[in-house]
């Protein structure tokens, strides 16, 4: 009985001295663009991301400023990066529904990847450097 309270107060003490837990945002800046022209890359995936893993948004930052940040809905871990994952539903002109598939991969290395892929479209992708701070 000694024992086991002794272990409890350790681990009440233990928790409250604990540094409370800070959220990861990584931060990247695209330096190439693929899948189309530039401009074109350009305007669906940004120059820019920030992606905040407590909150589970992800951002895209363009010249002009940033675009409303958007919920993750998936996170893939595949060994050599971690991918977060989010769709965009939207209508075109003639009112069709389309889904465009957002996925923004992290590796350990400090590299980071945008890929945008459509159903009948040639997927575009981002590449840069990221920065994690907490």
């Amino acid at each position: 009985m000694f024992r086991t309270t002794k272990l409890a107060v350790l681990a009440t003490v233990a928790f409250a001295f604990a540094a409370p837990a800070k959220a990861d945002i990584v931060d990247c800046t695209w330096d190439y663009w693929g899948g189309g022209t530039r401009k074109v890359a350009v305007s669906w995936l940004g120059t820019k991301a920030r992606l905040d893993t407590t909150r589970k948004i992800i951002g895209l930052g363009y010249d002009d400023g940033w675009a409303k940040p958007r919920a993750i809905e998936q996170i893939s871990n595949a060994g050599a990066f971690t991918a977060y994952i989010y769709n965009i539903v939207e209508k075109d002109v003639a009112n069709n529904t389309y889904k465009v598939r957002m996925s923004m991969r992290i590796y350990p290395d400090g590299r980071g990847e945008l890929i945008q892929t459509q159903d009948g479209y040639v997927p575009m992708s981002a590449r840069g450097t990221c920065v994690t701070t907490r």
